[in-house]
C-alpha cells in the first residue's frame, strides 16, 4: 500500500516534468567556450591595459588604502578623461603589436592547416602525383623536378633554386588549390 502511493506520485511528477520540458524554449545546455590552444600566439594588451600597467603602481603609492578594484575603476576614469596626446603612444604601440599578432596568427593557422593535412592519410598526395607551386612572379613555362618518390613538382618562377617565398600554393590531385608555408613544404612527404 505504501509503495503504490510513491509510484503514483513519481508517475505524476514525470508527466509534469515532460510537459514543462516540451514548453521550455531556452537552451538545454550551456555553451562552453572552446579551450584555446596553448601553442597559439598570445593576444597583445590593449592600449588601456598598457596604460594601466604603467600607472597602477604610482596610484597605489598615492592611495595605499584603496582596494585593487577601486584603483582599476580610478584608472578607467583617468583613461576616459585623458586627452589624445596622452593616449597616443599607447594606441600606437597597441596598433603595432596587433599587426605582429595578426601576422603570427595567420602563420600559425596555416601551420595548423598543413599539420592537419599531413595527419590525415586521405589528404596526403599520392606518389607520382603532379603538383605545381605558384609564386607571384610566374613565367609561362614552369621548371620541373622530381622528389624522392618520383612525384613531379613544377616551380613557376625564373629560378627554381631561389624559391624562398614564405607561402606557396599548389594544385592537388583533385584540382583544388592549396596554400602552404614553404618551411613545411620542404619536409612534405609524398
Amino acid at each position: 500500500v505504501e509503495k503504490s502511493h510513491w509510484v503514483r506520485m513519481a508517475s505524476q511528477e514525470k508527466v509534469r516534468y515532460s510537459k514543462e520540458k516540451q514548453a521550455y524554449k531556452g537552451p538545454l545546455t550551456r555553451k562552453l567556450r572552446a579551450k584555446k590552444n596553448p601553442l597559439a600566439p598570445k593576444r597583445p594588451m590593449s592600449a588601456f591595459l598598457m596604460y594601466a600597467q604603467k600607472k597602477r603602481k604610482s596610484l597605489q603609492k598615492e592611495h595605499p588604502t584603496m582596494s585593487n578594484a577601486d584603483i582599476s575603476r580610478l584608472l578607467g576614469e583617468i583613461w576616459h578623461k585623458a586627452d589624445e596626446d596622452e593616449k597616443k603612444p599607447f594606441l600606437e604601440r597597441e596598433e603595432k603589436e596587433r599587426k605582429v599578432y595578426r601576422a603570427k596568427m595567420e602563420s600559425w593557422k596555416a601551420d595548423q592547416k598543413v599539420a592537419a593535412a599531413m595527419a590525415t592519410p586521405a589528404a596526403r598526395p599520392k606518389a607520382n602525383a603532379a603538383r605545381t607551386f605558384y609564386q607571384p612572379e610566374m613565367r609561362e613555362e614552369p621548371s620541373t623536378s622530381h622528389d624522392k618518390s618520383g612525384a613531379e613538382i613544377s616551380f613557376c618562377r625564373e629560378d627554381a633554386a631561389s624559391f624562398t617565398k614564405e607561402e606557396a600554393s599548389c594544385v592537388n590531385d583533385e584540382g583544388n588549390q592549396e596554400t602552404f608555408h614553404l618551411n613545411h613544404c620542404a619536409n612534405y612527404s609524398y
